[in-house]
């Protein structure tokens, strides 16, 4: 089975084709809203086409699409699920329309060629500039590209770093992060194996768990005076750590 066009009508495809290995082509209808698991290790997978009522590209959706190199998400995608793109390590571009307002965690684990994210200019919810997503309300970092490389200049006025926003991103060197931002959220750095410096914001309030888990060539941290909390392993694996 190399090819499959999914007849219009389906509405919910759910862990259909799971390791399909020899599957290259799908084309899904617009009368399918929900998909979930779907695709889940089609390691050739190499060409997708999204029908227009497709609102969540659910869980484990395209995990470990090997072959799978740029993706084109409808313009009424809502959702982004929990591992939908994990393992997808020749993906490097990903496309999102209007409506897209949720990524869920770990969604674009072991993506290492991913750099860059494009969303629509008319999205009401998220943006993305450089290649990074923002939410636009409250003003938060959600999501940095995994393959993006060298300094990241976070945008002016972010309060919060998002859940997993830049986990796993082994390429970036330095992160500069505004005075606005107030709280640095769960493993939102966790794995950034070749950060050597992160300018820590005037404002922060709050370093949660794993924050910085396996920055390994991280060498300095000032924590600011307005700090009340650094959580569970926060710094835990940081080995190159010689200054506080």
């Amino acid at each position: 089975l190399t090819q499959i066009h999914i007849p219009e009508g389906v509405q919910i495809i759910f862990g259909a084709f799971h390791w399909c290995a020899n599957l290259r082509s799908i084309t899904i209808p617009d009368s399918v809203t929900y998909i979930a698991g779907s695709f889940d290790g089609c390691t050739s997978l190499e060409e997708v086409i999204l029908g227009n009522g497709l609102v969540e590209a659910g869980n484990f959706t395209f995990r470990d699409c090997k072959s799978l190199k740029n993706i084109v998400l409808p313009e009424k995608v809502q959702v982004i699920g929990d591992s939908a793109f994990s393992g997808c390590d020749a993906l490097e571009t990903l496309t999102a329309g209007s409506a897209l307002k949720t990524i869920h965690q770990d969604a674009f684990h072991d993506c290492g060629k991913l750099y860059h994210f494009d969303i629509s200019k008319d999205n009401p919810y998220l943006f993305s500039e450089d290649g990074v997503i923002y939410q636009r309300d409250p003003f938060t970092l959600v999501r940095i590209p995994p393959a993006y490389k060298g300094k990241l200049k976070v945008l002016d006025g972010v309060t919060k770093v998002e859940w997993y926003a830049g986990f796993g991103c082994e390429s970036i060197t330095e992160i500069v992060l505004p005075d606005t931002v107030t709280e640095i959220s769960h493993h939102a750095f966790d794995g950034c194996k070749n950060l050597v410096s992160i300018q820590m914001p005037a404002e922060l309030v709050l370093i949660n768990g794993q924050a910085f888990y396996e920055c390994e060539k991280l060498q300095s941290i000032v924590i600011p005076g307005k700090v009340e909390r650094i959580e569970s392993l926060a710094f835990s694996g940081c080995t190159g750590l010689k200054k506080i």
